[in-house]
């Protein structure tokens, strides 16, 4: 599945994949392909801009090299959701977050077309326009004050400061 993964990187698309719902203590991000260094992980947070109780937690440590995940976090708790009789219920879930993320790469790229297939870019911007938070804990080998850190890797998603960003890439790498 790993190298499905960096095919799919390689051929220009973001893999956004939920981080997973198995708790929010350390080596919690355990499962493929979240793990993978190709995927874009990301984790869930609540209403008040802490991390939801089920969002797993890096670092990923059961596979190849220890790293940092997940890459960002995105709304996931108490997310209203249409069920398919046409009725809605608030969602909870890495799944829930998920979607956030993906519909954010599409944002950038349709404000910017340039950046159609430019994967390292596109998370790069998203990763750096996202608000940064510290973990209440430390997972070892790293702190909770290490930014990215394995609870909310670089931060909370902000969709309008990344799409400024994307604006302002003008070239292709």
């Amino acid at each position: 599945m790993e190298e499905v993964i960096e095919n799919l990187k390689a051929a220009g698309i973001v893999v956004v994949v939920s981080a997973g719902n198995d708790g929010a203590a350390c080596n919690t991000l355990r499962h493929p392909p979240a793990i993978y260094d190709a995927s874009f992980s990301v984790g869930a947070f609540e209403e008040n801009n802490t991390i939801s109780d089920f969002s797993s937690n890096g670092p990923v440590n059961n596979y190849k090299e220890v790293r940092i995940k997940p890459n960002v976090v995105a709304p996931g708790s108490n997310i209203l959701s249409m069920l398919p009789d046409g009725t809605y219920a608030a969602w909870n879930g890495t799944s829930m977050a998920g979607p956030h993320v993906a519909g954010l790469v599409a944002l950038m790229i349709s404000a910017n077309p340039l950046l159609a297939g430019q994967v390292q870019r596109i998370e790069k911007i998203i990763e750096e326009t996202a608000e940064r938070f510290t973990a209440d804990f430390d997972c070892f080998p790293y702190t909770g004050l290490n930014l990215p850190n394995n609870t909310y890797g670089f931060g909370l998603i902000n969709a309008v400061a990344a799409i400024e960003k994307a604006l302002l890439v003008v070239d292709i790498d």
